[in-house]
């Protein structure tokens, strides 16, 4: 891939190659689909065309889980679960096999297939983040999360109920709290990056991250999402940030902006440390206008991504002009 920037698409190609797709046509070099969707004709299909295929591996988001894991509702400040938004719950980060299903899963799927990396998705407390307000719900209040809080901290939170032992966190310990929270997704970060190492030595680890700056929302990107740039930033390899401008009620422009702020971010953390972690944004082709999605993949690029995918293959399937936006965006980027 000329000049190392990475040029993706993600969701499965099946339609995309229904329709005479073909990757190297349009400059995309990199498909990255739900790890479930992932076998070895894929990956096969795939090199043909140029492309290096990335699993996307899903963690704590919980109406998937209920199901099989009934115990992985998040509990809100109230003591009670808290309710679905119209496409998202979120899952307790805490529950132990749960966490213990997660890491096998993530070992059978690299023992597998030789994929080029691994996105882990959903990788935070219960936040949807996919929308113009999002609603900024405390947790996870539940047994379990409290008495990991008091065992790896030492604090103890006061009170009879539920209810008022979080608020006595929120009033009394917040910025403990909140590192705690940081803490328990930076150590699923660090556990699956052990497990790439072992498993498949050179793959990438990358994460889709909640498209906030420090500062938004009163700092909600580690009190609530509990996604912190620096703890995260010592074991992975890229950040994917979620711009989903048309689900985030956002101008296209805005891509651009996040973009560069995330990169110069990432980039004084690089230099201190040593390392090069990169920002490949994902953008929104569902719910844009081909003029807009030329405007966010450009967007990404310019604000100094060095890569950059779209949300979803099979929209290039249903619209020729969206199609043409890609090949011209990503072949003039190569």
């Amino acid at each position: 891939m000329t000049n190392g920037r990475v040029l993706g698409a993600y969701s499965s190609p099946q339609k995309y190659w229904e329709h005479g797709g073909r990757f190297e046509e349009d400059g995309i070099n990199a498909l990255f689909l739900s790890s479930g969707r992932i076998d070895s004709e894929l990956i096969t299909r795939a090199a043909e065309q140029g492309a290096a295929v990335y699993a996307e591996f899903a963690t704590f988001r919980g109406d998937y889980l209920l199901e099989k894991y009934p115990d992985v509702a998040p509990i809100g400040r109230d003591g009670l679960p808290i309710p679905k938004t119209e496409r998202f719950l979120g899952a307790c980060p805490s529950a132990p096999q749960l966490l213990l299903d997660k890491k096998a899963a993530l070992r059978t799927l690299l023992r597998a297939h030789p994929v080029a990396g691994v996105w882990l998705d959903y990788l935070h407390f219960h936040c949807d983040f996919e929308l113009p307000d999002p609603p900024l719900d405390q947790s996870c209040f539940c047994d379990r999360c409290l008495a990991r809080f008091e065992r790896d901290t030492g604090l103890r939170p006061k009170g009879r109920t539920t209810a008022e032992r979080a608020a006595w966190l929120l009033s009394r310990a917040p910025e403990a709290w909140t590192d705690w929270k940081c803490d328990v997704i930076a150590s699923f970060a660090a556990e699956a990056r052990c497990i790439l190492d072992e498993e498949r030595p050179g793959a990438k680890l990358g994460i889709y991250s909640c498209p906030w700056t420090d500062n938004e929302y009163g700092g909600a990107l580690r009190s609530i999402v509990a996604e912190d740039i620096d703890r995260l930033h010592a074991v992975t390899d890229v950040f994917s940030p979620m711009v989903y401008q048309a689900k985030c009620g956002r101008p296209p422009e805005w891509v651009e902006q996040y973009t560069r702020w995330l990169v110069d971010r990432v980039s004084v953390l690089n230099e201190r440390r040593g390392r090069n972690v990169e920002v490949w944004p994902i953008v929104e082709a569902e719910g844009a206008t081909a003029t807009e999605l030329e405007t966010v993949l450009s967007g990404a690029l310019d604000g100094g991504a060095t890569g950059v995918m779209f949300y979803a293959l099979p929209y290039l399937a249903e619209d020729p002009a969206k199609r043409d936006v890609v090949r011209r965006v990503y072949t003039s980027a190569r």
